[in-house]
């Protein structure tokens, strides 16, 4: 989230505690990490995570009226 606020250049956000009553059906944490796919094919990410963060910022704000919907606009 720090990298996405920090692109942006606004905002903030609040950690929302995980519900207790859903721990028996729900995956708390999550990681997302490419070693196996770098390790299995010799693959290397291109671009780093801050520089895709940036792109995606600037292209959202290039095109973000493309993404709303009728009644959002």
């Amino acid at each position: 989230m720090e990298q996405v606020l920090k692109a942006v250049g606004q905002g903030s956000y609040i950690h929302v505690p995980f519900p207790p009553q859903r721990e028996s059906i729900d995956i708390r944490k999550f990681v997302v990490t490419c070693w196996r796919m770098i390790k299995d094919t010799g693959w290397q990410p291109q671009v780093s995570l801050e520089d895709g963060v940036e792109k995606t910022v600037q292209f959202y704000r290039r095109r973000h009226k493309e993404y709303l919907t009728p009644a959002t606009r």
